[in-house]
């Protein structure tokens, strides 16, 4: 009856989700082994400097010597976050072995800046389980503005990162994702500064996962 229900909630949380590799033909072999693997999106923002994101927005009060914004006359970086809940158990509730975890990361930067960026897993008390990126935070190129300051192209960024078996062990407490980005506030232009209230990043997150199940009818 266990493995009955199993298949039945993978087979539903899988065509909710997205696609299901094909399933044995022949559930009642007691030496079966089925490896369905499906793919699901975590979350989606949209990154900006506004209240939302983390950001102090009283730094985008205007100084009335010289009209430029707190923020820029105070050289402060400007970081971003975003957090939601991603609750791992949920997967390992019914999943015996996860065999393969891979984490897709899409950001479109309207920032004309680079940005820098990073995901965590987090436990129930927000404390950090690991990271996405272990090496370096990933990196997004400026986007291009017109000759009115506005966003008229957003760079892109595509990263896919495999998770090897001890970090995958690591992350069944996980229940909330955590993504962060930072504008260092160095090089900007002037002229842009108070457009930049207007710019958003967008990160979307998703994951592909491979479960290891072993079929019987016990």
């Amino acid at each position: 009856m266990r493995t009955q229900l199993i298949v039945i909630l993978l087979l539903s949380f899988a065509l909710f989700w997205s696609c299901l590799d094909d399933a044995p033909d022949d559930f009642e072999n007691p030496e079966s082994a089925w490896n369905p693997g499906f793919s699901f999106p975590v979350g989606y923002t949209s990154l900006g400097m506004d209240e939302e994101s983390g950001f102090d927005t009283l730094l985008l009060e205007l100084n009335p010597i010289d009209s430029l914004p707190e923020w820029y006359r105070q050289e402060i970086d400007i970081p971003m976050s975003y957090t939601r809940p991603f609750d791992m158990q949920e997967l390992y509730g019914f999943s015996e072995e996860i065999l393969r975890l891979m984490v897709r990361i899409n950001a479109y930067n309207g920032f004309p800046t680079g940005i820098t960026g990073q995901i965590y897993f987090l436990d129930i008390n927000h404390y950090i389980i690991d990271s996405v990126f272990t090496d370096e935070p990933f990196n997004l190129s400026k986007g291009s503005v017109d000759e009115n300051g506005r966003t008229s192209g957003k760079s892109y960024l595509q990263k896919d990162i495999e998770f090897s078996q001890d970090r995958i062990d690591n992350l069944h407490q996980t229940r909330n994702i955590l993504v962060e980005g930072e504008i260092k506030n160095v090089a900007i232009d002037t002229n842009l500064v108070y457009y930049f209230p207007d710019y958003k990043v967008d990160v979307q997150v998703g994951v592909q996962v491979e479960l290891g199940l072993s079929i019987s009818g016990n």
